[in-house]
């Protein structure tokens, strides 16, 4: 554990400019992402999702884990100072992982019991607060660069919550569910045994969800349907519902599940090998730490790039992944434009002579 308290100067690696240039824009784009996501769950009404709270959770808490580190590079000494922060792209990588989660958790249902919720929401609000304590730790080299070890133990306690949630996404795709597709012109409602709720996704307990356009069951537009499951609709021919078909939930698609697994293996290929060595490095004095800290900083940085930019991309491919906030993301972007087409044109007409 001495290592853990060397002190790291960034004299000891070339380029030291490249690795602050790209731990400040790691920063800014991780920031101004989870913003972008943080506005359009408000924005777009999306809070009566059990998932979509606990993505504005992990927006708060990625806002909080970015501003330490602009805050520190702001501060920080000039590019030519030996003194710069050692550790800024073990920084940036965490200024990225609420995204990774939020990846995941967009293709999860989450209809687990309250404690569920409960825990995720705890362990996204410790997992910001840790980060927001690393800078009293110590920044440069000046003083003890003990948070190396808050590091390590924040990125093992994260990497099992993105585990789970995609085994047991992946484990709930297996199941097969079937339901009626709505029309494209009008959204259709979820539909318990136990509640129906108009505008929201509704978690039940024994019963899986099923689409189902109320209008289609009834000729009586004021009547409700409350009772259904589906096992009751695997009876179902489509001449029961006419302009309609039966088929699995659309929710089932392997082609995002692909994108979202091949994102976890990279984001674990290129991660979980350095905090291995950074760990076991920490107790073993024979060994450089500061020349191991400076060897895997391109990988980390070029890593958290990758996951940002899909994190950008993602909402322009919303009807193939059936993503309901990158749907609201470009409806909230459009709406945005059309307010900007609407406003009058401050400049003055230009004089004809």
């Amino acid at each position: 554990m001495i290592l853990l308290w060397s002190n790291c100067v960034s004299s000891q690696v070339e380029e030291e400019g490249l690795l602050v240039v790209l731990s400040v824009a790691t920063a800014t784009l991780a920031f101004f992402l989870n913003l972008l996501q943080l506005i359009v769950i408000v924005h777009q009404r999306l809070l009566y999702y059990h998932k979509n709270l606990v993505v504005l959770h992990f927006c708060l808490c990625g806002q909080l884990s970015c501003a330490p580190v602009l805050c520190g590079l702001i501060v920080a000494p000039p590019l030519s100072s030996s003194a710069l922060a050692p550790v800024l792209h073990l920084l940036s990588l965490f200024t990225f992982a609420p995204l990774i989660t939020l990846l995941v958790l967009q293709q999860h249902p989450l209809g687990r019991p309250p404690r569920a919720l409960t825990f995720l929401l705890l362990l996204a609000w410790c997992q910001a607060l840790l980060i927001s304590l690393v800078p009293l730790t110590g920044w440069y080299g000046t003083r003890p660069a003990s948070f190396a070890a808050l590091l390590c133990a924040l990125y093992f306690l994260h990497y099992p919550l993105v585990l789970i949630l995609l085994v047991d996404l992946c484990l709930k795709r297996r199941s097969n569910r079937i339901g009626v597709v709505p029309d494209v012109e009008s959204r259709g409602h979820i539909v318990q045994s136990s509640a129906v709720k108009q505008d929201g996704y509704v978690s039940s307990e024994g019963h899986l969800p099923v689409y189902v356009h109320l209008s289609s069951l009834s000729p009586h537009k004021n009547e409700k349907f409350t009772e259904g499951t589906s096992s009751d609709l695997k009876s179902l021919t489509s001449n029961d519902f006419p302009n309609k078909k039966i088929c699995s939930d659309p929710r089932d698609q392997p082609f995002r599940m692909r994108n979202d697994i091949l994102l976890v293996c990279l984001w674990s290929a290129c991660t979980l090998p350095f905090f291995c060595q950074t760990a076991l490095m920490a107790g073993n004095s024979q060994q450089d730490f500061c020349d191991a800290l400076f060897s895997n900083e391109r990988t980390a940085l070029w890593t958290s790039w990758l996951t940002m930019l899909f994190a950008a991309i993602r909402p322009v491919f919303h009807t193939q992944l059936e993503d309901d906030l990158g749907e609201s993301t470009v409806t909230f972007i459009n709406v945005l434009c059309q307010v900007n087409d609407h406003l009058p044109n401050l400049n003055p007409p230009e004089s004809p002579f």
